[in-house]
């Protein structure tokens, strides 16, 4: 099945990709998808995603058609055909506010505002 990842700020960087749409198993978990995209990417990836001792990091906004999986069923979430996938690094500095607002061609885009 299909699903898209999108790339933000480092992990945009790391993989010189906005967006990607990958095939994965029909049964495929957000923590399966995690370890997939880190075998692809590497140690940077798995790097920036993973702590010392192999745990996702906790900061790190795991969304699933830009709802927390914590809302969900967490790493155990099950991804379904065309699911978009993002994680979102923590935002932080000044008085800029960063938010993630859904538009209509169900495109994502940020908006930034002070």
């Amino acid at each position: 099945m299909k699903v898209t990842i999108r790339f933000f700020t480092i992990l945009k960087d790391l993989t010189q990709k906005n967006k990607e749409e990958i095939e994965v198993p029909p049964t495929t978990t957000v923590e399966k998808l995690i370890s997939l995209l880190s075998k692809k990417y590497g140690s940077p990836f798995e790097n920036y995603v993973y702590t010392q001792d192999g745990q996702i990091k906790p900061y790190l906004q795991i969304l699933v058609n830009w709802i927390n999986i914590t809302t969900q069923h967490g790493f155990k979430t099950k991804l379904k055909e065309n699911d978009e996938f993002a994680i979102i690094p923590p935002v932080s500095g000044g008085s800029t506010i960063v938010q993630i607002i859904p538009v209509l061609n169900n495109s994502f885009s940020l908006l930034q505002q002070k």
